[in-house]
């Protein structure tokens, strides 16, 4: 029979049980960056930049802001930004094209002690000649055997590729007139899309079911704290928290400072009150779910040049 203390006891760790189960978690880094991808030695497709030929071989690519998707056939696939660099270019000069690399194998988890297959520099300026030069920070998502790839800066555009290898640019999705809009990442909670960017040094949030129409007023979610600007923010959805993470410039570490700050929120619309729950070093993360519910994380310039990749737990 069981005591009236003994009924406590139980009730006592079923609510200790229940209030971890509502707490949000600490994602950590829990072994070392393995570096995938450093870019090769290209030509420059143009046009001509103040530093740079449009023809011209250059030894020296940077990639930065990136994102994955999986392929119809289990490959995993990467796009990012990159333009070549000189003693004499700006940093961020001619960002007008997107690298694409490929895993040597089809388990994530494999594909992060290999180094990636390198593929032709994708949506140049000639492949957009509809569009502004710059092509900066591609997010990829797949609907309905189509994948979308929004990427910025000033309008939030995309294109769409049934491989992932051939892109076609289609139109705009929205402008923000005010600020612009640059940075953004779409993640899919049920049947609705948001998509969190940036504009001035704010972070805002709209909405989609379908990844065509965009709710036509954007939710700011998060104002920075501090002096200096958010980049690379990233929304993630983890046993009904929601996690806003985000990298850091404020010319304190350089044009890749590798700060990232992870906060949890019960509600994706708001996050100026939200708890921080990390601070992860990574440049321009991705959070990677894969095939077997593990997670990683990637890294631009950090900890080596190029694209690196790292176990990532939730504690």
């Amino acid at each position: 029979m069981i005591t009236k203390i003994t009924a406590l006891v139980i009730l006592f760790f079923i609510f200790l049980i229940a209030g971890c189960s509502t707490a949000p978690q600490s994602p950590q880094i829990t072994g070392e960056y393995f570096h995938i991808y450093s870019p090769a030695q290209d030509i420059f497709p143009g046009p001509d930049s103040e530093n740079l030929t449009a023809g011209q071989t250059y030894d020296t690519w940077v990639p930065n802001d990136h994102g994955f998707a999986k392929a119809p056939d289990g490959i995993w696939h990467c796009f990012g930004i990159t333009h070549p660099t000189t003693e004499k270019t700006e940093i961020h000069e001619a960002e007008w094209q997107m690298f694409h690399i490929s895993s040597p194998a089809k388990s994530f988890a494999d594909s992060t002690t290999r180094q990636w297959n390198e593929h032709k520099k994708i949506l140049t300026p000639a492949d957009r000649p509809n569009e502004i030069k710059n092509a900066h920070a591609p997010t990829i998502v797949k609907k309905d055997n189509l994948y979308y790839m929004f990427y910025g800066p000033v309008d939030i555009r995309y294109a769409t590729s049934t491989d992932l290898i051939n892109w076609t640019p289609k139109a705009t999705a929205f402008t923000q007139k005010q600020g612009g809009t640059r940075d953004p990442s779409i993640t899919k909670i049920k049947d609705t899309y948001y998509m969190v960017y940036i504009s001035d040094d704010s972070l805002y949030i709209r909405t989609s079911t379908d990844l065509l129409n965009w709710s036509r007023q954007p939710t700011k979610i998060f104002t920075m704290p501090r002096k200096g600007a958010p980049e690379s923010p990233t929304l993630i959805y983890k046993d009904n928290w929601y996690y806003l993470a985000w990298c850091i410039w404020d010319d304190t570490q350089g044009p890749y400072d590798h700060r990232t700050f992870i906060y949890a929120s019960q509600t994706p619309y708001n996050f100026s009150n939200a708890k921080l729950v990390a601070q992860l070093n990574a440049h321009a993360p991705e959070f990677i779910k894969d095939e077997n519910g593990n997670w990683f994380i990637s890294s631009a310039q950090y900890p080596k040049t190029g694209i690196n990749i790292a176990p990532l737990k939730w504690k």
